[in-house]
């Protein structure tokens, strides 16, 4: 799912693409850290503090574009969303609907 991702990191040097996997995996590891410092438990320790949030903040990459395909891939594997085949985000306030079909937000 991270593979077809790795187009939108245009800086090969600093290995972009390679921080924010481990980024995302250390989030899925410990969801209930908010910060990229407290972060820093779950990374490896030849990954440090610095080198993420100079991925972060660098602009060598196209965030809305990664998280909207990844966004996507996973809702392509989620079953039909029933008769009006929408997803509600019960985990955020604004109660935007998401459409199954194509991935469109629905107001």
């Amino acid at each position: 799912m991270l593979y077809p991702c790795k187009w939108h990191f245009r800086c090969a040097q600093a290995q972009h693409f390679l921080v924010f996997s481990w980024v995302l995996i250390a989030l899925l590891r410990d969801p209930g850290k908010g910060t990229l410092k407290e972060l820093g438990t779950s990374l490896p320790l030849t990954l440090p503090y610095g080198t993420t949030l100079r991925m972060v903040r660098a602009s060598q990459w196209e965030a809305a574009a990664v998280m909207t395909q990844m966004a996507a891939a996973t809702l392509r594997t989620l079953p039909p969303g029933g008769p009006s085949r929408t997803l509600i985000n019960c985990m955020d306030s604004s109660s935007e609907r998401v459409d199954t079909t194509g991935g469109s937000v629905l107001l």
